[in-house]
């Protein structure tokens, strides 16, 4: 199998860490089109659908078009947490290319790179999945474990139809909250 060729899974994982938005936006536009030229159109996001820096995070993989997988962790999950941008939330939300109810352990499992906006897991450590700490202040760009395209996907999977056909057998669906 030629593992060039494989889809990878850029996970996105957050913390109650604040951040400027446009200082962000502008961090995760540039980081996200250096792991693209690095990845190409294998590339596909993942993260949780929160408020904050993961719809900042969702907004900019769809600005760039990268396809996004958002994770939902409980059925009850509202757009009420996002207040004022619920709308914008709710249309990046369908924009999605699936939409799954689980939490952010999806990340780890299936991520093939990962990038933290808080703590690095041990866990990311200790499997050797590629990562980045996002700091701002000083500002670091750098990888522990280098992002590497000819590594093979944690997934195992050849295509994404295939991924996506097993990952659809494995987690539910979620269904994208209503507006208030």
């Amino acid at each position: 199998m030629d593992y060039s060729k494989q889809p990878k899974i850029l996970g996105f994982l957050g913390s109650e860490q604040t951040y400027c938005a446009p200082t962000l936006e502008a961090f995760l536009r540039n980081e996200l089109k250096h792991i693209q030229s690095i990845l190409g159109a294998r590339m596909i996001a993942a993260t949780t659908a929160r408020p904050g820096k993961h719809l900042i995070f969702l907004k900019t993989c769809i600005e760039l078009r990268i396809p996004v997988l958002l994770l939902f962790e409980k059925a009850e999950d509202s757009l009420q947490t996002f207040g004022e941008v619920g709308q914008m939330a709710n249309m990046l939300f369908s924009m999605a290319l699936a939409q799954y109810q689980a939490n952010e352990d999806f990340l780890v499992d299936w991520g093939d790179a990962l990038l933290f906006a808080g703590e690095i897991s041990s866990d990311a450590r200790d499997l050797g999945i590629p990562h980045q700490k996002i700091q701002l202040e000083p500002f670091d760009a750098s990888w522990p474990v280098p992002l590497d395209a000819k590594r093979g996907a944690r997934h195992g999977f050849a295509n994404r139809f295939d991924l996506m056909d097993f990952l659809d057998s494995r987690y539910e669906r979620a269904v994208i909250p209503k507006k208030p």
